[in-house]
């Protein structure tokens, strides 16, 4: 009668990996929601070297010690993300990403769970700590692939990485922790990343690669529907020696989690972005944006981002994705006039079909 509330001791294989990918793209969406948090906060408080820092998070790029230590100060407990300072919804979500969540917090008032929520945090950080010290006292080299696997899975980290990957990041972790200039509580934001997500998920196999973005139990009208919508997509000539599939993957990756909170609003954004790129208004953007800039000092493109951001009402991390399937998602990196002209024209002549596809149409009819 109530599924998930007593464990049953007769769940099949199949049912215990299905539930564990559920949780999985519970705890993606938790993460979603935390790092548009970090990414909304970090505009108004971090420079632009800390911002790239982020923007280098969310969209799955390797993260290294350096840069951890670079917004580590942010993290402190008197800080903007300090666990007692963070919104409860935040606090909910964060908690959900260290492994904190119970089921029946989703039944109880927000404020009492997030105060809930808040201790659980802390004394999970105590927990994870005493773990760090015992696993420098036996030796990462000791561990073996499940002990790897497990290690970074409860610290969040990427765990389908090859064993040496894991190791490496279980040494970045642990110098991190130990690192005075570092609060603990940095690592349970931005974790430590040997390789980018487009790098990893190219080293899993298909089947694999269907679980973890968790689309293998999606009925096949919308599932194929996802692989349609990733077909039209054709990013391969940035990774020539990549096959294409990767690409493919990563646009679903982006799909899904966009789609945990903007559902069918994807497309109406970059239209609307699109219909304000226009000459004149790129045109006004760079004057107002060159105006206390020397001739030689070129617009970067996070400055562009918040620009449209502000403009658009769509947030900053919508339009830098929305930059990144055109080559512009570093925040450092410089964009011309012409570019920007460019890409608006093209997100106005982003084709209406996906509004109501064939597959919506056939879901509501079954």
């Amino acid at each position: 009668m109530f599924p998930g509330l007593i464990p049953s001791t007769f769940e099949s294989e199949s049912q215990g990996r299905n539930r564990a990918f559920g949780d999985a793209m519970k705890t993606l969406r938790a993460r979603q929601r935390v790092m548009e948090f970090v990414s909304a906060t970090a505009l108004a408080t971090f420079d632009v070297e800390q911002q790239e820092v982020v923007r280098r998070s969310v969209m799955g790029d390797s993260i290294t010690p350096k840069d951890i230590r670079l917004i580590g100060p942010y993290f402190n407990r008197n800080g903007v993300f300090s666990v007692y300072k963070i919104p409860d919804s935040i606090a909910i979500g964060l908690g959900r990403i260290v492994g904190v969540h119970k089921w029946y917090h989703s039944i109880m008032p927000t404020r009492l769970v997030a105060y809930n929520i808040r201790g659980r945090i802390l004394r999970q950080y105590h927990v994870i700590r005493e773990d760090d010290r015992l696993m420098r006292v036996e030796g990462i080299d000791k561990l073996n692939d499940e002990e790897l696997i497990l290690a970074n899975q409860t610290r969040g980290m990427r765990w389908t990485e090859n064993a040496e990957t894991l190791r490496v990041q279980l040494e970045w972790w642990n110098s991190l922790s130990r690192d005075p200039t570092v609060p603990y509580n940095t690592l349970f934001w931005i974790k430590p990343t040997r390789y980018s997500l487009r790098k990893s998920m190219n080293n899993l196999p298909l089947e694999q690669r269907r679980q973890m973005l968790g689309i293998q139990n999606l009925p096949e009208s919308v599932r194929s529907g996802l692989e349609a919508l990733c077909d039209t997509v054709d990013t391969a000539s940035k990774i020539v020696a990549e096959p294409e599939t990767a690409d493919k993957i990563v646009e679903k990756i982006a799909d899904i989690t966009d789609s945990a909170k903007m559902g069918d609003k994807d497309i109406s954004s970059t239209k609307s972005i699109g219909v304000y790129l226009t000459e004149e208004n790129v045109k006004n953007m760079f004057i107002k944006l060159r105006k206390n800039k020397s001739e030689e000092e070129p617009v970067l493109v996070s400055e562009v981002i918040e620009a449209i951001g502000h403009e658009t009402h769509n947030s900053t991390h919508s339009v830098s994705n929305l930059l990144d399937a055109f080559d512009y998602g570093a925040g450092s990196k410089p964009i011309t006039e012409a570019a920007l002209k460019s890409i608006g024209a093209r997100c106005r002549s982003t084709p209406e079909e996906p509004k109501a596809t064939p597959d919506k149409g056939r879901k509501r009819k079954g």
